[in-house]
């Protein structure tokens, strides 16, 4: 009677195993790449030319909230004086994977790391998986002809509620071809007429009096000298 109903429940299984497609599980294992285009500028507002900087990304949720997820590369690029820096984020991960961290977005944003000088963009923007949920918000038709990454980029809008706010992605503006973040360099140069003279300047005059004194005081001894000598032998 036992084996009957192991035999039996082995059974079902098989059969349950059955209907589910193949596809099903190596969709799950297959590993996907999404990249996200961005471009990093830099401009100045001051009189010092910006030097060699290095400017970083980090995902969060929609509530700001710094996500940790270990499969991503080019977070960060370097710049060098003004101009305009090509980066590209990407994310990596099984089709499970991607679909938890895409809950329902992945929010963008540069760290501002408070370097003297810099006014960092605060500029959010929202990425949107084509591959786990983009067809649930009806994104498709929005999206551009070609987007081979499988990400959309849109702008963002942020809302107050009672736990603070929230991010969320801007439908009427987006979505883009890529992530753009503008930083301004501002810092000046100093003013040399402002800074405050050194000892060795300030006292220059002082000295050059004390030496013409203690000449003109050396040449009178001298001259007294020989004036007293002369009336002496007369």
């Amino acid at each position: 009677m036992m084996k009957r109903r192991v035999f039996g429940m082995l059974l079902s299984l098989c059969l349950v195993l059955a209907l589910i497609p193949a596809a099903a599980f190596a969709e799950d294992a297959a590993t996907l790449e999404l990249t996200a285009p961005y471009t990093t500028i830099v401009q100045k507002d001051g009189s010092v030319k910006p030097g060699e900087t290095v400017f970083k990304l980090k995902l969060m949720n929609d509530r700001g909230k710094v996500l940790k997820y270990a499969k991503v590369s080019g977070t960060s690029v370097t710049t060098n004086g003004v101009g305009s820096y090509a980066g590209e984020l990407t994310i990596t991960g099984s089709f499970g994977d991607l679909m938890e961290l895409f809950s329902p977005f992945v929010f963008v944003q540069q760290v501002d790391e408070g370097k003297d000088g810099w006014e960092y963009d605060d500029k959010v923007w929202c990425l949107v998986c084509k591959e786990t949920i983009a067809a649930s918000y009806s994104l498709d038709d929005a999206a551009p002809e070609e987007e081979p990454s499988g990400l959309l980029i849109f702008p963002t809008i942020y809302r107050k509620d009672d736990d603070g706010g929230y991010y969320n992605l801007d439908e009427d503006k987006g979505p883009v071809k890529k992530m753009t973040f503008v930083n301004t360099y501002t810092k000046e140069k100093a003013d040399v007429s402002s800074l405050p003279k050194t000892g060795d300047s300030s006292n220059l005059t002082g000295w050059l009096i004390l030496l013409a004194v203690s000449a003109a005081a050396v040449a009178g001894a001298v001259v007294y000298s020989r004036r007293r000598k002369n009336s002496r032998e007369e």
